[in-house]
């Protein structure tokens, strides 16, 4: 047992930062020859993903490689592609820390500009608006290095999110950003690239109309993989792990991996022909605790969804058969989206297939179904339609407790073949 203790693999679960990763030699998925693709391609970029899906760490990723930070990239894919390392000035955002309200988002903001203004050598005002502050530290920094800059803004769809509910707070967090998004376009002489990622849309904001130019690669194949993991790569850097699961379950390698392949893969964010892509925030957890367990439902997807539920328009028995418009999926606005689109922004609807005009979407895998079910039943413990739904409930409950999930599931496909969303 000590010896297997002193010889267990790191692996990589909930770890954003790629200099931790590299330094503490976790496992860690090559997808560097996607970073370099997209680091040569769009100078303006948004990357529309589910939450807990890696962007963060793609973003990471990215900061590390601009900065020129070779040494963390040996033995990567992107040694073989790269020859210049140039370094870059880096601006980093991570809106997800920036609070529900401007005067959070305020403070971080300002916090985040004075270590650059530190960083780079950049006069600071005594008075100044975040705006004013974006531009000039953009530019300096140019002008010190010598080299246009890169800007990162992760998860900027957070304070959004988090103010849905309270029409003032929602508008005056729009209007910051209204003010804040033109400076990228003001200062496009000064920027190499510019990442922005969310798990939403809101094109009601200036970061659509102003930045014409940026690019939703959201949708492109080339891209379809560069968060989350497939099956090829789950199978070349954790048979280890998959071995002792499969060993732990009493089954053999084959039947391990088609079942997590049934319980978290499924996910297609594209209409090519690419391949599908694993929940990693799952995936990673149960290899490395040896159980198969709904994670990601567990640890705040629902919650994210319940955010909205009230605007969903759309029955159960429609999830697995959902069928959008492509330009409305593409170019949808998460403030005026129809249920399935936000399903599927959101990680619970994927796309099944796809011809000139619609998508068709489904629900990709096991862990999501159980998801939706869970969400379900918790709206309709809010019901009091009748003795006999909540007595129904009650023994669907009582089933899912006991771990039979299998029934469950048709248990509550029976109840709930024509309940509506709202």
């Amino acid at each position: 047992m000590d010896y297997q203790r002193r010889n267990r693999r790191k692996l990589t679960f909930g770890e954003q930062s790629f200099v931790n990763i590299r330094r503490e030699k976790r496992v860690y998925v090559d997808k560097t020859d996607l970073v370099w693709e997209l680091a040569g391609d769009s100078k303006y970029n948004f990357l529309s993903r589910p939450r807990r899906f890696g962007k963060s760490l793609l973003v990471d990723t990215l900061a590390c490689y601009f900065a020129g930070r070779k040494e963390l990239f040996e033995g990567l894919r992107i040694m073989e592609l790269e020859e210049d390392w140039t370094e870059h000035p880096v601006i980093k955002l991570d809106m997800s820390v920036g609070g529900g309200s401007v005067f959070d988002m305020s403070v971080y903001l300002s916090n985040v500009f004075s270590e650059c203004e530190q960083l780079y050598d950049i006069p600071t005002p005594q008075e100044r608006s975040i705006p004013a502050s974006f531009q000039q530290i953009i530019r300096g920094a140019h002008k010190k290095l010598g080299q246009p800059v890169v800007v990162l803004i992760d998860e900027y769809d957070k304070p959004l999110v988090s103010t849905w509910h309270d029409k003032e707070k929602y508008n005056q967090v729009s209007d910051f950003y209204r003010a804040l998004f033109p400076v990228l376009k003001a200062c496009s002489e000064d920027l190499r690239f510019v990442l922005i990622t969310g798990v939403s849309k809101f094109a009601g904001l200036s970061l659509f109309s102003t930045l014409n130019n940026i690019e939703n690669i959201s949708f492109r194949g080339e891209y379809a993989c560069v968060c989350g993991i497939t099956e090829e790569e789950m199978i070349d850097n954790y048979m280890p792990e998959i071995d002792a699961f499969a060993e732990k379950l009493e089954c053999t390698t084959d039947e391990m991996i088609a079942t997590l392949r049934e319980t978290y893969d499924g996910y297609h964010f594209s209409d090519e022909d690419t391949a599908g892509v694993y929940n990693p925030f799952s995936l990673i957890f149960a290899l490395k605790n040896k159980k198969l367990s709904y994670q990601w439902a567990s640890s705040g997807a629902t919650k994210y969804i319940n955010d909205f539920v009230s605007n969903l328009d759309l029955r159960v028995d429609e999830l697995e058969h959902s069928e959008v418009q492509r330009y409305e999926l593409e170019d949808s606005d998460s403030a005026h989206s129809d249920g399935a689109i936000f399903l599927y922004q959101t990680g619970y609807l994927t796309i099944k297939s796809a011809d000139s005009e619609k998508y068709y979407l489904t629900i990709p895998n096991k862990e999501v179904r159980y998801a939706m079910y869970k969400m379900i039943i918790l709206m309709l413990n809010r019901r009091d339609d009748s003795n006999t739904v909540l007595n129904e409930l009650s023994d669907l409950q009582t089933t899912m407790k006991s771990g039979n999930i299998e029934e469950a599931f048709r248990y509550m496909k029976a109840l709930c073949a024509d309940v509506p969303y709202a």
